[in-house]
């Protein structure tokens, strides 16, 4: 687990992350997944969830963070998928169309405090142990338990080419 602090100039760039991200689904560009039952997932605060979890991702990785237009072959942060969740005891949750990649956990206990929980690949994750039914929409869904800790996280390749530049 790995507590990270955004700075309010790390938080303006998320809210403006959002707002570009919200953009993008009302033109048709992009749309999320469905969320629960919820009519409209994609909201500015979803979006803001997630830039806040991959904001969190790059400050522990030490590798920029921005905006690129959406394009499902894009990761979210240097290689690597971030799922956020403002539930504390959230569970990662995953899809049978998600890319093989390594899965990172952030729990947002407060849009200053990210906590990033853990890992896994997809392969782990996408397992009929963690298959959950009974989710409005049902999907992978694996617990803070069944991850692998923040300072095993493996580099991907495309880490390696944003450290070095």
């Amino acid at each position: 687990m790995f507590k990270c602090n955004l700075s309010p100039d790390e938080i303006e760039k998320c809210n403006w992350l959002a707002e570009l991200k919200t953009a993008e689904c009302a033109e048709g560009k992009m749309k999320h997944k469905r969320v629960g039952n919820r009519s409209k997932p994609d909201t500015f605060s979803n979006h803001l969830q997630g830039a806040l979890g991959e904001q969190a991702l790059a400050k522990f990785l030490g590798v920029e963070y921005g905006f690129t237009p959406y394009d499902r072959a894009n990761y979210d942060v240097a290689g690597y998928e971030v799922r956020a969740t403002r539930r504390f005891n959230g569970r990662l949750l995953t899809h049978n169309d998600d890319k093989p990649a390594l899965y990172v956990l952030a729990i947002i206990e407060a849009d200053n405090i990210i906590r990033l929980q853990g890992w896994r690949h997809l392969k782990e994750l996408n397992t009929i142990n963690h298959w959950d039914k009974s989710l409005p929409y049902p999907c992978y869904a694996t617990a803070q338990t069944e991850l692998w800790p923040m300072d095993m996280l493996p580099a991907t390749a495309l880490y390696l080419c944003a450290k070095t530049g």
